[in-house]
């Protein structure tokens, strides 16, 4: 992965951190993954492409972990 590919992966789950933090939020966690899933597509591994939802909410955990 590129550093330019890893700077959008994090700025992605950041996104879905801050809704699902967000007051306003309706959506669940999965819905909010399924919701950026399509952003994320380019950027995801060949193997994960069938389950963008799971390797962002990896990405999301490191983030949410400070890693």
């Amino acid at each position: 992965m590129t550093p330019e590919q890893e700077i959008a992966s994090r700025a992605i789950a950041k996104q879905i951190l801050t809704e699902r933090r967000s007051k306003t939020n309706q959506l669940t966690y999965r819905q909010l993954l399924d919701k950026h899933s399509p952003t994320a597509y380019p950027f995801c591994p060949a193997k994960y492409r069938k389950r963008v939802w799971m390797w962002l909410a990896c990405w999301v955990k490191r983030v949410a972990e400070g890693k």
